[in-house]
């Protein structure tokens, strides 16, 4: 028996979510923004890229939910766990930090782990444009 993945458009994903269209793709896009961001700075040795990466660490640790970008609203948006997303994160800098960073892929939480989310802007794309 051969197993493939299942390959899904960002149509089809977000469309099982209550935020779809255009506000759906914005909130996907500043979360898989804030991740790429965390894993482009985490060994960022330069002072502006340990900003960045400082920068991103607090919005994604924020409990700050007035922005609709903050990140535990957007977590709640897509049903994603706040604290499932954190200890990814964690997990991966802890057992990757000196590997070069990759476009992130955000995938569903195990089965089994409740779904929560919630995202603020992340700092990366608001500083790009200094």
């Amino acid at each position: 028996m051969v197993f493939t993945p299942d390959i899904m458009l960002p149509e089809q994903f977000l469309s099982a979510f209550r935020v779809a269209g255009p506000e759906g793709r914005l909130m996907l896009a500043v979360l898989k923004d804030g991740v790429d961001c965390y894993r482009k700075y985490a060994s960022a040795q330069d002072p502006a890229g340990r900003q960045m990466f400082a920068d991103v660490r607090e919005w994604l640790n924020s409990a700050d939910r007035t922005s609709p970008f903050a990140f535990e609203n957007i977590c709640d948006a897509f049903e994603i766990s706040p604290a499932w997303v954190r200890r990814q994160l964690l997990a991966w800098r802890r057992r990757d930090r000196h590997t070069p960073p990759r476009r992130a892929a955000i995938a569903a939480p195990p089965r089994g782990v409740r779904r929560r989310a919630a995202i603020a802007v992340p700092p990366c794309r608001m500083r790009a444009g200094r």
